[in-house]
């Protein structure tokens, strides 16, 4: 037996254009989500995550996500893990929302759910399943805070909803300005985190002239984004030195990790750039001699 499950990720927008890069990035990282929600449950199944065809002048973006038995795997094939996924997915982010960043103050078991007590005092009650994903499963939290921290660099985006078929009112609702807070890394103990420095060449993407926000690179076919943190470097672009798409910045990377418990390993979370050795600008294109 297949089960599916449709449902919309609607980005508020007051132009009726999106930039790709902020779509592609919070689709991807949606679907990083569910999939990891999707193992750690160890349903037996695989997902399919797929867009369907685009509404005319809409950013509300049709999806469906559908299991598929896995051979070898035992699975109940009357089950159907969707919602629960879906569900899971709202109380990540509810719980990072209370969260606030912070660590909680005080966890308790009752039965089937966990209190979660924040630093202020207040109590989220989850289900064990969604705490258990929190904490322990790093590549599920690292895509949740990729989604927003998406979102967040796009300034235009107002809101973003997960809507289901059915249901009066959205199962995710989320305002752009609590956007920062689901982007912000959460704090881990010092044992579940390191940090690698490489000297490395990037690819510059994007240009960031708002300290706030991360330039994009790709690094080794990768696309990463990463804080500048060279102040000579900061400088040399404050006096005018240019830079483009395709230039080369070799320079030592920081990869700050984090212990995944399912994985047995650590992780990529985050990059910044601590010394920018050198720039290389992108060779000039040569003309067509007509």
């Amino acid at each position: 037996m297949t089960h599916s499950q449709d449902f919309s990720l609607y980005f508020g927008k007051q132009s009726d254009e999106i930039d790709a890069s902020t779509l592609a990035e919070s689709l991807s990282s949606f679907s990083t989500l569910v999939d990891e929600i999707n193992r750690t449950l160890e349903t037996g199944k695989a997902l399919e995550f797929k867009i369907k065809a685009f509404r005319s002048g809409s950013f509300e973006v049709p999806c469906e996500m559908i299991e598929v038995a896995i051979a070898g795997l035992l699975s109940s094939p009357e089950t159907n893990h969707l919602p629960t996924i879906l569900k899971i997915a709202w109380e990540m982010i509810k719980l990072k929302l209370n969260l606030g960043g912070k660590p909680p103050r005080e966890v308790r078991t009752e039965d089937d759910s966990t209190a979660i007590v924040t630093e202020s005092g207040n109590v989220t009650y989850v289900d064990n399943r969604t705490y258990n994903i929190f904490q322990n499963n790093m590549t599920a939290v690292n895509a949740l805070e990729k989604q927003f921290e998406a979102l967040a660099r796009d300034r235009e985006i107002t809101d973003f909803k997960l809507l289901v078929p059915n249901e009066k009112a959205p199962l995710i609702d989320i305002p752009s300005e609590q956007f920062p807070i689901l982007a912000e890394k959460s704090q881990l103990k010092d044992e579940d985190k390191k940090s690698l420095i490489d000297k490395t060449k990037l690819n510059l993407l994007k240009v960031v002239f708002d300290n706030r926000y991360k330039w994009e690179f790709y690094r080794e076919g990768v696309k990463i984004a990463a804080f500048i943190r060279d102040e000579n470097f900061l400088e040399r672009i404050a006096s005018g030195e240019r830079f483009g798409k395709g230039d080369i910045l070799v320079a030592e990377l920081q990869i700050n990790q984090v212990f995944d418990s399912t994985l047995n390993t650590f992780i990529n979370r985050s990059y910044e750039v601590l010394k920018v050795v050198e720039h290389i600008p992108r060779p000039e294109q040569p003309g067509l001699g007509i």
